[in-house]
């Protein structure tokens, strides 16, 4: 088997796939029940980013016609680990990562059963070869770039279709259509840790094997890690601080490593995971502040190094997720966002106060004997257990007063649109009901906490600029220490 690529790649070309995979399927952990033989495993994915797959095979004559409803109630899912096949240009390709799910047979004696593959791994080659000659990194993603971002990069793309006519006793035709111009499609950005610089983030060309809809991207950068197997998990983060800045969440639905000729080394898949994909892309986007080279470049890397430190992707999961859900679920969905930021905050080694009145050392030489006493003196009484728990948590700041302080300590002015916010939280938080004429209250509420949250997360990256006020018609942009403007832009909160 020949280990040199002949594999080489342009651009978006990983994601139109259309591999097969013929080989002797190892024993599975459960056998299937019409005593099928799988021989040929074919993964693909669709327009709309999907990964598609499925086992193809014979059925033992005379075994049973497998009744896909009953199958279906076990479930069989059997792993698949490592898989080889050879390219037509003799390369290996190695599939690893993917499940065999439920089966279907017929009565022509063929099989098939659905591949499930949440996620894959394609190795060209060996992988110590694939991963020492890696030069460049590729990360594909969806809902990326509006065509209104202020791109600052030309790409030139030389196009040239050939078409030829030969047909006996007629004179040949030949005809060349030349296709080559600039494209302003490109972004320089910081580079993820692992990377080397430049970063390029650029939207897809004109021709994709993906649904232009979809808002197609990709960031390109150097490889600096070449003796590691990448994740995409490992660029959690820096997908997350792109998402903050530019104010949607990109969907990464595969990474590809290529050498030093563009041809690919090693190709993860994932399925591009979203409630509704199509409504997801639609949506105008919310940045924090305007786009620009400035917030690029500074936040980008600030987000990245204080993303653990105060869970920044994960809240910002909670607000993306906020935007897919009934209006009622979105307010306690970004107060779960912002009060986990406020919790990481007050557990850091940055807060004054670890929301607590006296520090633990004070607290516990000053408390331990009147609680012993208070612990006597119950004794057996009904409710003990939760009247000494209560004075034991008596250090601890109440709900209220952690808001007012998380905000005194990061230094973020908030006003009556912002307080009025986080207090909507309790009835859509235990069920309450909004009516129709509260709706549209509802709605600005809703933006009011999104701001506010975009605010902080500024505060938290050392942000000195203007924000975007998404609260007031119009979403005007104010210094970040100016109190959002609520919906008519006088400081009033819309009426709940």
């Amino acid at each position: 088997m020949a280990d040199d690529l002949v594999l080489p790649s342009v651009e978006w070309e990983p994601l139109s796939l259309g591999l097969e995979w013929k080989f002797d399927l190892p024993p599975l952990d459960q056998a299937p029940p019409d005593g099928s033989t799988y021989t040929k495993v074919s993964l693909s994915r669709d327009p709309a980013g999907q990964l598609l797959g499925r086992a193809q095979g014979e059925r033992t004559p005379g075994a049973p016609i497998l009744n896909p409803a009953q199958f279906r109630a076990g479930e069989l899912v059997t792993p698949l680990s490592e898989l080889i096949c050879t390219t037509p240009t003799g390369t290996t390709a190695t599939l690893r990562d993917v499940y065999l799910g439920h089966a279907t047979s017929n009565m022509a004696g063929e099989s098939t059963r659905t591949l499930l593959p949440q996620q894959a791994t394609i190795v060209f080659g060996a992988l110590d070869k694939a991963l020492n000659t890696t030069r460049t990194c590729s990360i594909w993603c969806l809902n990326g770039s509006p065509s209104d971002f202020p791109f600052s990069l030309r790409t030139k793309r030389e196009r040239v279709t050939r078409y030829e006519r030969h047909r006996q006793g007629f004179p040949d035709r030949v005809h060349e259509l030349d296709a080559s111009g600039f494209d302003l499609d490109s972004i320089e950005l910081p580079p993820p840790l692992c990377g080397a610089k430049p970063c390029a983030f650029s939207k897809g060309p004109q021709e994709l094997p993906i649904d232009a809809e979809l808002l197609p991207a990709v960031l390109e950068f150097g490889w600096e890690a070449p003796s590691e197997e990448p994740k995409l998990a490992d660029f959690e983060h820096y997908l997350s601080a792109i998402g903050f800045v530019i104010g949607r969440r990109l969907i990464p639905v595969g990474l590809t490593l290529f050498d030093d000729q563009a041809r690919q080394r090693l190709h993860v898949l994932r399925n591009a995971w979203s409630i509704d994909l199509h409504k997801e892309v639609r949506r105008p986007s919310k940045p924090p502040t305007d786009i620009s080279a400035e917030p690029l470049t500074t936040l980008i890397p600030k987000f990245v190094a204080r993303a653990a430190e105060f869970g920044l992707s994960d809240a910002l999961w909670l607000v993306w997720l906020s935007s897919s859900v009934p209006m009622e679920a979105a307010l306690p969905n970004l107060a779960t966002a912002l009060e986990s930021v406020m919790t990481a905050w007050f557990r850091s080694t940055k807060t004054k106060s670890h929301a607590k009145y006296l520090d633990d050392q004070t607290w516990t030489s000053l408390s331990e004997k009147p609680l012993a006493d208070l612990g006597a003196a119950l004794g057996d009484r009904n409710n003990a257990d939760r009247i000494l728990r209560r004075v034991k948590g008596a250090n601890n700041f109440g709900v209220n007063e952690r808001f007012e302080r998380f905000f005194e300590e990061i230094e973020l002015p908030v006003g009556d649109v912002e307080l009025r916010a986080i207090a909507s939280r309790n009835k859509a938080a235990h069920g309450g009901s909004f009516t129709a004429s509260k709706y549209h209250s509802l709605s600005n509420t809703i933006m009011a906490y999104r701001t506010l949250f975009s605010r902080v997360v500024l505060k938290l990256l050392d942000w000195d600029s203007n924000y975007i006020d998404y609260s007031s018609y119009g979403f005007p942009t104010r210094a970040l220490n100016d109190v959002a403007g609520g919906p008519e832009g006088d400081g009033k909160a819309a009426a709940l």
